[in-house]
């Protein structure tokens, strides 16, 4: 898990996220959002937000089993519900390292990976992960 956490910042330092809601939406919207992650404690407005915009623009979403100060010190943030990654290669190697440390049929891997399954079809469309 510590692993997941660092490679947070790293993205982050690369300059490969958009964190905070209004950002992620925007980078969605923009066509340069690949994946969308949400905090645990994320609130349901933001939820539904969010979860709106990517449906629209065929951008996958996953929750991730940490709370928005968790993620947010990986960050070098306050707090961050939610940001997306916006480079294809950081996406595709959030959804592997995630899927290595929640494997399938795991609880947290059930809420993980709920929201990204139901929309591989629209993201392929797009060239998303």
């Amino acid at each position: 898990m510590d692993n997941l956490l660092s490679f947070l910042g790293l993205m982050r330092r690369a300059g490969a996220i958009s964190p905070g809601a209004e950002r992620a939406i925007a980078s969605c919207r923009a066509g340069k959002a690949r994946l969308v992650l949400l905090a645990s404690d994320a609130s349901a407005n933001t939820c539904k937000a969010v979860r709106r915009t990517c449906e629209a623009e065929g951008v996958g979403m996953c929750a991730l089993p940490w709370d928005k100060q968790t993620i947010g010190a990986s960050l070098g943030m306050n707090d961050c519900a939610v940001f997306s990654i916006d480079d294809k290669g950081f996406a595709l190697s959030m959804k592997e390292k995630l899927g290595r440390a929640y494997p399938p049929g795991s609880a947290s891997r059930d809420a993980a990976g709920q929201q990204t399954q139901s929309r591989k079809d629209t993201t392929a469309k797009r060239g998303n992960v």
